[in-house]
């Protein structure tokens, strides 16, 4: 649907094809040249985006807009797919980016709902595909919001499809930063990841959604216990509104963190075992430099780059998933520190490094 941040995310694959850093900087990518056909909003507003993500000027893009070289394009001429694809074979690019589908459908009435006209054109980007580049096509919902609009040779022609949508308890909030990201392909199980985008250029990737989810209910039992103190898994329950055995599962992730323990219970007027009680445990740690750093507080956890990665991953544009590395470095033990460049205390001489892996 509009405002979810499509272009946004297409111009972000651009960037990390461009320059060679892994997507959400947990999925590798192939380095290689871009073409994008960016019709579909303002020029300026291309232009901002692209100088505000360092590659307006990089060598390996081209970008093309509705006004090109001084003049506004037709982009209702059918001629435009055929000027792609002699582009595409000029420049041999590694991605190719259309924004957006509707604006390559012949015009004719209803003609995006006909297979028989669509399909030639869906035929075309195949085509390119087929001769080496990845085509990312941005298309928009049906009015239903369940699958792409349009004829059915769309997704029949689409090897990969991604969904980006509001998380199903922000859907009553349009402001929200957070965003689901919902892989589905022919040939790999379907995954949803969760993301936060918090402007241009600026993804946070937080796992796939059950990860998201699992650390946020961590979150909020860890402050429910530092706020009202010991309390069983049903109260704190009944509390978040969650359910027990989510909670219990919270519970037992923050206590072999540490973060969490279990204590005496005062036995009752019944007989038989005092329920559990937990209490939060706070406590710091020091970095080298003797600056006192929180210590596998839950509620820092899960921002930026990921632990671990599992099986599920991103097959358009060859990426992977990640081996639980950054930038191809080995994956250092839980709550380990470590130097890599890019960091924000990083300045090449730092003897540690100030991120908590």
């Amino acid at each position: 649907r509009d405002k979810r941040g499509k272009t946004l995310l297409a111009l972000e694959v651009a960037r990390c094809v461009l320059t060679g850093r892994p997507l959400f900087g947990h999925y590798r990518v192939r380095q290689g040249t871009v073409m994008a056909a960016l019709l579909d909003d303002p020029p300026a507003l291309t232009i901002e985006r692209l100088n505000t993500l360092g590659i307006r000027e990089s060598p390996g893009l081209h970008a093309l807009t509705p006004v090109h070289e001084g003049r506004w394009l037709d982009v209702a001429d059918p001629r435009l797919l055929d000027r792609l694809t002699a582009e595409v074979e000029r420049h041999r690019p590694a991605l190719v980016i259309v924004d957006a589908l509707y604006l390559f459908t012949p015009a004719s009435r209803d003609a995006g709902n006909d297979a028989a006209r669509m399909g030639p054109v869906m035929a075309r980007l195949d085509a390119i595909a087929t001769s080496g580049a990845a085509v990312l096509v941005i298309a928009h919902d049906n009015k239903g919001g369940g699958d792409v609009a349009g004829s059915h040779v769309i997704r029949a022609r689409a090897k990969t499809i991604w969904r980006l949508t509001l998380p199903k308890d922000s859907e009553d909030a349009p402001t929200t930063t957070h965003r689901s990201l919902t892989v589905e392909g022919k040939l790999f199980a379907t995954t949803t990841h969760a993301l936060d985008l918090l402007g241009v250029g600026r993804w946070e990737y937080l796992g796939t959604e059950r990860e998201a989810r699992g650390r946020d209910l961590d979150a909020a039992v860890y402050e429910h216990l530092r706020a009202g103190g010991p309390a069983t898994a049903d109260k704190i329950a009944d509390a978040l509104h969650r359910r027990s055995a989510d909670v219990r599962d919270a519970l037992a992730s923050l206590a072999a963190r540490g973060r969490a323990q279990e204590v005496p219970a005062v036995p009752g007027p019944r007989r038989g075992r005092p329920p559990k009680l937990y209490e939060a445990v706070e406590f710091l740690s020091s970095s080298s430099d003797g600056s006192p750093i929180p210590d596998g507080n839950p509620t820092a956890e899960g921002r930026g780059f990921a632990e671990e990665s599992g099986t599920d991953g991103f097959p358009s544009l060859g990426a992977s998933p990640g081996d639980g590395s950054r930038d191809g470095n080995p994956a250092p033990s839980a709550g380990a520190w470590r130097l890599t460049p890019g960091d924000d205390d990083y300045d090449g001489r730092c003897p540690t490094a100030r991120r908590l892996w």
